[in-house]
């Protein structure tokens, strides 16, 4: 497996739509903020830099291609993977590798990509793990926070308009690849999370898993 090679800290959230990831990750930033701790959020699909195949996903994602326009489910995945690859050289690198330990909050990372592109393509999720592994600079963060929601929940919170996947029926497919993958990268710093509660009950789950791994990295 892959782990985080740098002095920094990766923390990634991810899970269905709705599921209170990217709450959950800003909590986490001004929790950090307030120890002391250098920490930076940062979202995918990342728009920094975009190249036209960023504008071919985002057209995708938000529905504004046709439907003969649109590329392939499984070109969507690819789409994000190549996405991830320059998140990960212009921002997320540089972050985790400065001489001051710094923590990086990701909202959404690889698992989403799993998650997703195993719901809606040929592709499994270890399929989709393996596409990872031609990235040059890939790499699992300390810990993934997946969070677990049932769908309608889930959609009930979403106040935008919806994307492609903001569709209950996809969303069981995603949310029981999560499971999967939860159990499959426990040992590699996935964190199943009950997001069905109130913000502050979400984050007392989440709260005693950052204190322990800021303990063991920083503080030794």
């Amino acid at each position: 497996m892959y782990t985080n090679p740098y002095c920094g800290i990766a923390i990634a959230f991810d899970g269905i739509d709705g599921s209170s990831k990217s709450t959950q990750a800003k909590l986490m930033v001004k929790y950090l903020q307030d120890m002391g701790v250098h920490v930076v959020y940062t979202k995918e699909p990342w728009w920094g830099m975009m190249t036209e195949g960023d504008h071919k996903l985002r057209r995708a994602i938000t529905r504004l291609d046709n439907n003969k326009n649109a590329p392939a489910p499984d070109e969507i995945q690819k789409l994000f993977i190549d996405n991830r690859a320059r998140h990960l050289v212009w921002e997320v690198i540089p972050l985790l590798g400065q001489a001051s330990p710094t923590v990086v909050v990701m909202d959404r990372y690889a698992f989403s990509t799993m998650a997703y592109g195993a719901a809606t393509t040929p592709f499994t999720f270890e399929d989709i793990y393996r596409l990872h592994e031609g990235l040059k600079y890939f790499f699992l963060p300390d810990l993934s926070f997946i969070m677990e929601v049932d769908p309608k929940e889930a959609l009930s919170r979403i106040k935008k308009s919806p994307d492609i996947f903001e569709d209950v029926e996809v969303l069981e497919l995603v949310r029981n690849e999560y499971l999967r993958i939860a159990a499959f990268f426990k040992n590699e710093g996935a964190r199943l999370i009950d997001s069905s509660g109130t913000e502050d009950a979400i984050f007392k789950q989440i709260k005693p898993h950052v204190d322990k791994l800021i303990m063991e990295k920083f503080r030794h």
